[in-house]
C-alpha cells in the first residue's frame, strides 16, 4: 500500500507514523508553548547576570524548570523576575543566600497550604 515511501513493510509504517507525529508536533504544540518561557540563557541577558548564576540558582533550588526541551530548559519569566527581586532585596539586607533559600521555601510551603 506505501510500497514507494521509504523502505518496505513494518519499516514503512513506523516512518510514515514518526513522520505524522512529527507534523504534530511541530505544528499544534510547539506554536502553543507558553509564551512565559525563558531559557536560562534569556535570563542571563535579560536579568544582567551570568548562565553560571542561572546554574547556581537553579540547583539551589531559587529557579523552578517548568519545561525541559531537548538540552534547553525553560523557566517562568514572571517567577525568574520576582525571585531575583527578593534576592536582590534581602542580599541588600545582608542576608546569605542560604538564609535567603530558606526564607523563600517557607514562604512557598506556607502559601501552598
Amino acid at each position: 500500500m506505501f510500497r514507494g515511501y521509504i523502505g518496505f513493510g513494518e519499516a514503512n509504517i513506523i516512518n510514515i507514523i514518526f513522520d505524522i507525529i512529527c507534523y504534530m508536533y511541530y505544528t499544534l504544540i510547539v506554536p502553543k508553548r507558553n509564551k512565559n518561557l525563558i531559557s536560562a540563557k534569556d535570563i542571563a541577558k535579560k536579568f544582567h547576570i551570568s548562565y553560571q548564576q542561572v546554574n547556581y540558582y537553579t540547583n539551589l533550588g531559587f529557579f523552578i524548570i517548568y519545561h525541559n526541551e531537548g538540552n534547553q530548559r525553560l523557566y517562568d519569566c514572571r517567577q525568574i523576575d520576582k525571585t531575583l527581586k527578593e534576592i536582590q532585596r534581602l542580599r541588600r539586607k545582608g542576608y546569605s543566600l542560604r538564609l535567603i533559600r530558606d526564607a523563600l521555601l517557607r514562604k512557598q510551603n506556607v502559601f501552598k497550604g
